[in-house]
């Protein structure tokens, strides 16, 4: 399948392609909202020490022992994870023509990343993180600057992405699961 940007010329937009686009600039687009967050309240971090944190929840130990090899667990944790939720968008966008009919608008395409991302840190914070560090999280003043940054770190990327490499096929009618590729 492709999507026709232009009567002169078409776009390959296989499905697995606009994960990769979506999950990588939400890859990018949060580990710099998790940084940047760190500097606003006045706890700045390294990046090296934010990867090390991401690596922390999985290994279960401080991070500042794991050195390079915690930096590159927590890197690509964080890569892979956002990959999922993009993924996971696309299952929705085949299955949902709610979500297909959202993304023909901007404004559906703003109101699909306001509530996805949010859904991502929710999830992520409640049946991710809990199980592997043994606790609940703290409802504080953090948990919810993560909330409210995701719409913008994670919900927005993937729902424009989606949009970009998608809106033609669906004003057409075709599902974008035809393009699995």
């Amino acid at each position: 399948m492709s999507v026709r940007f232009s009567r002169a010329r078409e776009v390959k937009s296989p499905m697995i392609y606009r994960i990769f686009i979506a999950g990588s600039l939400t890859a990018l687009a949060d580990g710099a909202f998790g940084i940047v967050q760190g500097w606003i309240a006045g706890v700045p971090r390294p990046v090296a020490r934010f990867f090390q944190g991401i690596a922390f929840v999985i290994m279960g130990k401080r991070p500042d022992h794991g050195g390079v090899q915690a930096v590159l667990l927590g890197l690509a944790s964080h890569v892979v994870v956002a990959l999922c939720w993009a993924a996971l968008f696309s299952i929705l966008m085949g299955y949902s023509r709610w979500v297909r009919q959202l993304l023909k608008s901007s404004s559906g395409t703003v109101l699909l990343g306001i509530v996805y991302g949010p859904l991502i840190w929710t999830a992520m914070s409640l049946l991710v993180i809990t199980p592997l560090v043994h606790h609940l999280p703290v409802f504080g003043k953090s948990w919810w600057i993560e909330f409210v940054g995701h719409i913008v770190s994670a919900g927005l990327p993937i729902s424009w992405t989606f949009r970009k490499y998608t809106w033609k096929s669906l004003n057409k009618g075709q599902l974008p699961g035809d393009a699995l590729g």
